[in-house]
């Protein structure tokens, strides 16, 4: 029985090789406190362009960066740049939970009966006590 010849390497159809993601629009970072255009552009050069991947610095991150940047050590830390990214990139916009606009409690009115008073909400939204 003769042998089969061999497929070659060439004649195999290629896989599909899936595309790179696009690079995301970069950031306006010196919408950051603390951070010019100097730095923005030293940040570019760090492989740093948007919000979300400053917000997401951990300490020693935090301490790497400060160190490659120009300027006063600590400024990261001082102007938190980790929170105002967040801010920025929309990270910190979590639902808040929902909290009653009013509260309902019995109280004695001012013949001494009891009756249901309604207290408007704190203006941070949470419920009055007030006796």
């Amino acid at each position: 029985m003769p042998a089969e010849p061999a497929e070659s390497a060439a004649s195999k159809p290629a896989k599909p090789v899936a595309a790179a993601p696009a690079p995301a629009k970069p950031d306006d970072l010196t919408r950051i406190k603390g951070v010019g255009p100097k730095i923005a552009a030293q940040l570019a050069t760090l492989g740093v362009t948007r919000f979300d991947q400053v917000a997401a610095w951990t300490g020693p991150q935090i301490d790497r960066f400060d160190d490659k940047l120009d300027g006063p050590a600590g400024r990261i830390r001082r102007d938190d740049w980790i929170g105002q990214a967040r801010a920025l990139s929309g990270l910190d916009e979590a639902p808040k939970p929902a909290r009653p606009s009013t509260t309902t409690y019995q109280a004695p009115n001012k013949a001494g009966r009891s009756g249901a008073v309604t207290l408007p909400a704190m203006p941070d939204g949470t419920p009055r006590h007030d006796t």
